[in-house]
């Protein structure tokens, strides 16, 4: 890998997405799971086990797509009547086969675009008020990068809330048909990360193992 690509990776990972990607063995279709995570995103009082899902008024937004599907989520805005906050996470889920009846669902958060060019807003413009005061330079870059900070943690917090807001809705209206896949031990030398290629990581597994018990015999 060169270096460019490595930097535009990293720029990847800590600017735009949202963590690490995260992985759920399905065993339903593509369009039932959807059908699913589309009833469970209307409060019903059939479903009040899932209240908790709609804490303060929030509400998720579902588009599918030809893969799989995009969501986001909002929530009240408690002193302003019927307004509603914008959505600053978008969380793709992409559905792939897996094996004969399975299907891998995988769902990967990034931060909006407006969001993110939201970080810079305010900063920049205190800056451009700060760089007229008579005080030392370091003091007026120490302000200003401490204000650039605050608005990046602030940003960034955000996100990852509504990111796992959503992760935790999909796992609750898919839970029924979410497939048991043995886990591997902390210990093991072939835990996989969930941003590597699940597949190829898994070929490699079994081959080892299989290595293993043919010496052992």
């Amino acid at each position: 890998m060169s270096r460019w690509e490595w930097l535009k990776n990293r720029f990847i990972a800590l600017v735009w997405r949202v963590d690490t990607p995260v992985l759920l063995v399905i065993n339903a279709t593509p369009n039932e799971c959807i059908d699913l995570i589309k009833t469970a995103s209307k409060p019903s009082v059939s479903r009040l086990h899932h209240r908790n899902l709609f804490a303060d008024g929030r509400r998720y937004h579902l588009e599918p797509t030809k893969d799989g599907f995009t969501m986001t989520t909002t929530s009240k805005i408690w002193w302003q009547y019927r307004r509603r906050t914008a959505f600053s996470a978008v969380m793709d889920g992409v559905f792939s086969p897996f094996g004969d009846t399975l299907f891998r669902l995988r769902l990967e958060t990034h931060i909006r675009l407006f969001y993110l060019i939201d970080i810079f807003l305010l900063p920049a413009f205190m800056t451009s008020l700060l760089v007229y005061t008579p005080w030392h330079p370091l003091v007026i870059a120490g302000l200003c990068a401490i204000l650039l900070g605050l608005s990046w943690s602030g940003h960034r917090f955000n996100v990852a809330l509504e990111a796992n807001e959503m992760v935790w809705f999909v796992r609750t209206a898919l839970v029924d048909y979410l497939a048991e896949v043995e886990q591997l031990a902390v210990s093991n030398p072939q835990v996989m990360t969930l941003d590597q290629d699940f597949e190829r990581e898994w070929e490699r597994f079994y081959n080892t193992q299989r290595q293993s018990s043919i010496t052992d015999k």
